[in-house]
């Protein structure tokens, strides 16, 4: 019998948790639902017949799969694998190594098999197992799977992230990998996450498990798999180096091949990468991230591109991920815009978005100040001439101009939205979203300078201006477009 049975549709059963905002994953039997609860980490079982909640088990961090076979349920938290006995006994806690299972099945015969994060392979569990043993590398590397099914033939299927269907072999541990839209799945232009201008040679265009080319010398155009969501793009060389989520891998590409190599993961809880930037001082790239789940603190990671190694500053503003970065070269210093809200799944304990300035050579923060009281999450920041422009997300597009010697707050107004920041030619512009799509030029105030671009990015909307010139590229619906935001001229 369903829930929906004895219980009106959508009605509530009872409050999982007292002060709980998520409940991530379900699953249900005849007599209970169980729950796993993303803030408090907790497993219940709530009674579908009276709504009575019994706590099974509590975790080390948010839970976000459960699953329920014979008389045991399953969750994950963390990478902890939580297997334990309806009633709440023979309570078993089960390393899941370097990762975490983002999707598992049982079988009749109580045989568990899940795929890790951010890896994709393939797994299996027994109860009275003490690890997990990989069966299979990943069908889709890279590749979050969404849901798990078993057939009759002996075959595991999974449904990934990107799009795509794999099928794994049991016996033979062999997979066959399928991209729906390859195969036929109508297909539209999506949503873009990131964008690149290569002067006089191309625009890339980070989308979902995919990178999207605008050959600027042939009008072509191709497009090639990445593994997962390029959140940013920066040129070394021959190589753009792209931060990717949901892994927190950070990614070379070969323009000469679009060959893409891994340089590997932020690790510490660290998924969602947001702003990428390149340091020819140091020959170092700076990424900005936030945590995955109900965590708060995210990090400044420096990565070498040519040996891969990272150093991730965890915490470099406390109780608050990062959402941006602008560096000084110059300075050697690294300015950095706070989020008090973390990676989302916890309350936050801070009030206002911070500024901090981290000092590259001695790896410290030199001074951390708050510009305006309240206004919990900076979008985006950039350093120009002595002023740290800021653009925060939550407050109707404001934005300030920060003296960086006397960190007090020099200009400030509103936009639409909210946006990214760009320097050009010694001027300093926004893209953002809300009311129409619109682009500024910042100084004293805000001036608008074209609208009609639309709200269709995925992430943020940017400008990327053409060397010596006032024509960007941006996107005008989700159509690529090359425009002109000359200061000089009357609005467009």
């Amino acid at each position: 019998m369903g829930v929906q049975a004895r219980h009106r549709r959508g009605a509530q059963l009872r409050r999982a948790g007292r002060g709980e905002r998520y409940v991530r994953a379900v699953a249900a039997d005849a007599d209970n639902v169980y729950a796993g609860l993303l803030d408090k980490g907790k497993l219940v079982a709530i009674d579908r017949a009276s709504g009575a909640v019994r706590e099974l088990a509590q975790g080390p961090g948010g839970i976000g799969v459960v699953a329920e076979h014979g008389d045991r349920v399953l969750a994950v938290s963390g990478t902890t694998l939580i297997d334990v006995r309806k009633d709440g006994t023979d309570l078993r806690r089960v390393p899941t190594g370097a990762g975490s299972l983002d999707a598992i099945v049982s079988t009749p015969d109580g045989t568990v098999y899940g795929t890790t994060r951010p890896d994709g392979a393939v797994h299996r569990y027994r109860t009275g197992d003490e690890a997990l043993t990989r069966i299979a590398d990943a069908p889709s590397p890279g590749d979050e799977t969404r849901r798990l099914a078993l057939t009759g033939e002996g075959a595991l299927v999974g449904f990934s992230g990107s799009g795509g269907m794999w099928t794994l072999d049991l016996p033979s541990a062999k997979a066959e990998f399928v991209d729906l839209i390859e195969a036929g799945l109508p297909s539209g232009a999506e949503r873009p996450q990131s964008m690149l201008l290569v002067p006089n040679r191309a625009v890339y265009i980070g989308g979902h498990f995919s990178m999207d080319v605008r050959d600027l010398r042939t009008g072509e155009h191709r497009r090639f798999r990445v593994p997962g969501e390029p959140k940013d793009l920066v040129r070394r060389g021959d190589k753009i180096y792209a931060a990717i989520y949901p892994s927190g891998q950070i990614i070379a590409i070969d323009m000469r091949t679009d060959e893409v190599t891994s340089l590997g993961f932020l690790g510490h809880g660290q998924q969602r990468p947001w702003d990428l930037e390149y340091d020819p001082r140091t020959d170092k790239l700076l990424v900005a991230s936030a945590p995955l789940g109900a965590r708060l603190d995210g990090a400044l990671s420096v990565v070498d591109p040519d040996t891969g190694q990272m150093d991730v500053y965890e915490g470099v503003i406390p109780d608050q991920s990062l959402m941006s970065l602008s560096l000084d070269p110059a300075a050697g210093v690294v300015y950095l815009g706070g989020d008090v809200l973390g990676g989302g799944g916890t309350p936050p304990v801070r009030t206002s978005a911070s500024v901090a300035a981290f000092d590259l050579k001695t790896r410290t923060v030199l001074w951390q100040v708050d510009p305006v009281q309240g206004n919990r999450t900076f979008q985006d920041i950039k350093v120009h001439d002595g002023l740290l422009y800021g653009v925060y997300k939550r407050n109707s597009g404001a934005w300030i101009a920060l003296d960086l010697a006397t960190r007090t707050v020099r200009h400030q107004g509103a936009l639409s939205g909210y946006g990214e920041l760009t320097v050009h030619r010694g001027r300093v512009f926004a893209s953002v979203f809300f009311g129409g799509g619109n682009a500024y030029e910042l100084g004293t105030e805000a001036k608008l300078l074209a609208t009609g671009l639309g709200d269709e990015w995925y992430t943020n909307p940017q400008l990327h201006f053409e060397p010596g010139s006032w024509k960007a590229w941006a996107l005008s619906g989700r159509e690529l477009a090359r425009i002109g935001l000359d200061p000089r001229c009357p609005q467009s």
